[in-house]
This record gives C-alpha cells, sequence and structure tokens, in this order.
C-alpha cells in the first residue's frame, strides 16, 4: 500500500501543476473453500480458514485491524475479499491495539511481512498493490486476549469506474483460479491508473475529487509509477521549495523525461513531514503531454 502524501509540486516538461490534497492509500494461500456451516462452527482461538470469500466494502477491508463484516460466505455468492493464506503473529502482548486503537507497530511489520511473504506463493507474477491489493485482519481483541495470535491475508481488486479518492471493491470470480489466469495473462488490467474530470491533463490524480479509478487496459490519463523515500532523518527541517525540486527531478522526472512523459509528485505537508511521513509518490501521464 502506498504512503499517504498531500503537496502536488511538479509536473514534467517545463510545466508547474500547483495543488495540495491528501492521497490514501494508500494505499499491506492455499484455496479450497470450506462450507459455510464448517465456518460458523469454528474455534474462536482457530480463526479464518484460507480459501474463505467474504463481502466487503473498501471502507472494511482497508482498515488493517479486526475483522467485523460477518462470517464467510460462500464462494458462489457476491463477494469482494478472498483469503489467500493464514499465517501467524507471534507477540507476547496483552493487546494488539495502541492507546489509540492503531495496530501496535512491531504486530503490524509482522502481520504484513508475513502477508507479503504469503503473496509471493500464491501470485508470484505480481507484487501486491495498485489494483490488486493485499488486505490483512488480526483476531478480535477478545480473542486475542485468549492466546489467538492468526493473521488473515485477504486480496481484493478496486472496482474501475468508482472514485479514486474513496473506491469500491470489484466483485471477485467464484473461483479464484480465474483471477489469478487474468492476472498471468494480463497484468496491466491491476495497474494503478486514474481518469480525471479535465481532459487537458493539468489536473493530477488526487487533486480531482471526481477521478475515477480506471483500466490501465483502457482510457485513463494518470498511471502511478513509484514511491520513494526522501533520504532525511527525524528532526531534519522541512525542505525549501528547491531541494523539493531537485528530490522530485530525481526520483520522478528524470525517468519520466527520459520517456518523454508528463509527470507529477506528490509529497508530505510539512504537518506530515513534522510527523514523521517521509514517502512521496511518481504518477506519469498516459503517453506524450497533451498540446496546449
Amino acid at each position: 500500500m502506498k504512503a499517504a502524501v498531500s503537496r502536488a509540486v511538479a509536473v514534467g516538461l517545463s510545466a508547474i501543476l500547483l495543488a495540495a490534497s491528501l492521497a490514501g492509500c494508500t494505499r499491506c494461500t492455499t484455496i479450497g473453500k470450506p462450507s459455510v456451516t464448517a465456518a460458523a462452527s469454528r474455534s474462536p482461538l482457530s480463526g479464518p480458514s484460507s480459501g474463505d470469500c467474504w463481502a466487503s466494502s473498501f471502507s472494511a477491508a482497508n482498515g488493517g485491524k479486526e475483522w467485523r463484516g460477518g462470517a464467510p460466505i460462500p464462494c458462489m455468492l457476491p463477494h469482494e475479499l478472498f483469503t489467500y493464506a493464514i499465517a501467524s503473529v507471534y507477540s507476547t502482548q496483552s493487546s494488539w491495539a495502541t492507546a489509540a486503537g492503531d495496530v501496535e507497530e512491531s504486530i503490524a511489520s509482522d502481520a504484513s511481512s508475513h502477508c507479503y511473504q504469503e503473496w509471493s506463493r500464491f501470485l508470484p507474477s505480481i507484487d501486491p498493490g495498485d489494483r490488486l491489493s493485499s488486505y490483512y485482519f488480526l483476531p478480535s481483541k477478545a480473542q486475542w486476549k485468549k492466546g489467538a495470535r492468526w493473521v488473515r491475508c485477504d486480496v481484493g481488486v478496486l472496482k474501475t469506474g468508482s472514485l479514486f479518492a474513496s473506491p469500491e471493491l470489484a466483485e471477485l470470480p467464484a473461483k479464484i483460479s480465474v483471477l489469478k489466469k487474468q492476472v498471468t495473462a494480463t497484468p496491466d488490467l491491476f495497474g494503478d491508473c486514474v481518469l480525471t474530470t479535465d481532459p487537458s491533463g493539468r489536473t493530477g490524480p488526487n487533486d480531482d475529487p471526481r477521478a475515477t479509478v480506471a483500466d490501465c487496459t483502457g482510457s485513463y490519463q494518470w498511471q502511478y509509477d513509484t514511491s520513494f523515500r526522501v533520504p532525511y532523518d527525524d528532526g531534519t527541517p522541512y525542505p525549501t521549495d528547491s531541494a523539493w525540486s531537485q528530490l522530485e527531478q530525481t526520483f520522478c522526472g528524470a525517468d519520466a523525461d527520459a520517456a518523454a512523459r508528463k509527470w507529477i509528485a506528490y509529497i508530505p505537508t510539512s504537518a506530515q513531514w513534522n510527523s514523521g511521513e517521509r514517502w512521496g509518490d511518481c504518477w506519469f501521464y498516459r503517453d506524450a503531454p497533451p498540446s496546449t
């Protein structure tokens, strides 16, 4: 999942795009569906099973905490999440939650790491992220106190046409093998692309509240290229505009200019910087920039 960034700074090929917005993220396997009866009779400590299917919204999936969306459902029914693995986290803490209700950092890191490792066995041809993402869930706080230490690793796909700022999850096929074949045959179908309401190409993906998730094999304007970590330690003052311009050119502009593509970089705001955020995102325009 990509780090949250919010300051639009630069568009390559001598065009400057000034804006500020908050991008979420963003935005983190064996198969065999158990029966609903078996799922309902499981011990709370044993947790879910690999091969389970779940009805879910994006907001419910993107929380990365305990699952509150009910029991698994038969995979032939409409569903948005598929459990590709169940792993174990190792912790002696009495709760996975911090005082603020977030997942404790070491537990979150352990859960994410296990799900990423399992993903490499589930879909080795593509990394999680973009439209195709991995989501993890932990036991409830009550289950955790009783000793449950499992982590549920799910896959979900963002729905094209849904709002980029608040996306929806697409319905998954009844057989997960269909999704795996699509990923292998057409990986670009699951790239991170956005279509804004501005046909001029001057509005970035995080700067249009009506921008939508787009198909990278079809009609789109902006495509996520990469995230970068700014090489400054905590305590370093917020970079000047000149310093940002150099960083953006290094991490985003060089590759985009070589491909003769317009680009935009999103970097932390001053407030985010002071809270420790050090990640930025690079987005490239589809092809050659539009004529002015």
